[in-house]
């Protein structure tokens, strides 16, 4: 890419930071326009502009306020509203909500999710934060070393992560499993994690499985991940029978469509 397109591409991108990166010396309104001003924008219609920001982001009492004057989360409306100063194509949030508590957090990712739908703007988010994924995001992305090793929509990944990165970071996310859980190997017992989504989820399956093949099971983690409109359920199993009856209950629940991964210690 050229300079001078790198320049124009620059341009449909808006940037908000993990620690705000206000200027100390203008107000709230200023901040704001400070896109604006650069890009050689009328003062009356960055006043216009100005005013149309503040009433988006809930500042419309604070532009005359400086950044030392507002909170975590007013820091992080002014930064929002002065990335869409210039009207971007695409907002990239580096970890904008990690400096912020729960409450607030769910405040600004409720903001950005408004910004998405009212202002058709796409949003990458960088985070380490599984919560903001789930709270806002459509599709994810795992990056290690640089390289993307797993993508898809979040229900997808959720519900059945791939890449062994992806897989232990959901996991150090949301339930470590005990390590007590683990037992010496024996053909007779196996570990399971099943996920559930869709029809599944609402189906008496375990109760089928202990019927059917002849197999006992014992619950011993379960919990619920909500995806904005979607669930996935996820349980911990320990399955304990003869081999050939923890197989047929395994084949059982491929043909029920439900994914499941056997632990190891």
């Amino acid at each position: 890419m050229q300079k001078k397109e790198l320049r124009a591409f620059r341009k449909k991108v808006g940037m908000i930071f993990q620690h705000f990166n206000l200027l100390n010396s203008r107000n709230v309104a200023d901040n704001i326009a400070y896109p604006l001003e650069i890009s050689g924008v009328s003062k009356e219609e960055q006043k216009r502009r100005v005013e149309e920001l503040l009433k988006l982001v809930g500042l419309e009492g604070k532009k005359g306020a400086y950044p030392s004057q507002l909170s975590g989360g007013e820091k992080q409306r002014v930064g929002i509203a002065r990335a869409l100063a210039n009207h971007p194509e695409v907002l990239l949030c580096d970890e904008a909500t990690s400096a912020l508590d729960p409450k607030t957090t769910r405040e600004i990712l409720s903001l950005l999710k408004q910004v998405n739908q009212k202002l058709r703007v796409t949003i990458v988010l960088i985070t380490h934060e599984m919560e903001v994924v789930k709270q806002i995001c459509n599709k994810v992305a795992v990056i290690e070393k640089g390289r993307i090793v797993e993508e898809g929509s979040v229900v997808e990944v959720f519900a059945d992560p791939r890449h062994l990165t992806t897989k232990q970071f959901l996991q150090s996310a949301s339930h470590e499993i005990p390590p007590e859980f683990f037992k010496e190997a024996s053909p007779r017992i196996k570990l399971l994690r099943l996920r559930f989504k869709g029809k599944a989820s609402a189906e008496p399956v375990i109760s089928h499985l202990v019927r059917k093949f002849d197999v006992d099971a014992n619950i011993l983690l379960g919990w619920i991940d909500r995806l904005q409109t979607f669930s996935v359920g996820t349980l911990v199993i320990e399955l304990e029978g003869s081999p050939d009856s923890i197989k047929n209950a395994l084949s059982y629940l491929e043909q029920k469509h439900i994914d499941y991964e056997e632990l190891h210690g």
